[in-house]
């Protein structure tokens, strides 16, 4: 039952994971470009990108592993990205200041 429980999870996160997944990788690259001035960096193949924002201390706003016609692996504020101010999307903020 339990191994059931873990494939049905497995499945119903692929599923939405593609619903969410609605912009390509160009057209947030285009919104991107009305507002800010993005680093772009590139595979050998051009099909793994990421784009960074130095004006927001270097975030990374977006990503595809299936070139700029692919899917963009990112959630955009667009309202926080037009202010240049705030969260403007990327990733999950990680604490990164290690106590030793």
């Amino acid at each position: 039952m339990h191994l059931y429980k873990v494939m049905l999870l497995a499945c119903l996160s692929c599923l939405s994971a593609k619903a969410l997944a609605k912009n390509s990788f160009i057209d947030d690259l285009h919104y991107i470009k009305q507002f800010d001035s993005p680093i772009i960096l590139k595979s050998a193949d051009q099909q793994s990108q990421i784009v960074l924002s130095a004006q927001h201390q270097g975030r990374v706003l977006t990503s595809t592993a299936t070139g700029v016609n692919g899917l963009s692996n990112a959630w955009l504020d667009k309202n926080a990205l037009q202010q240049q101010t705030g969260n403007v999307g990327g990733g999950p903020n990680l604490d990164c200041s290690y106590r030793f």
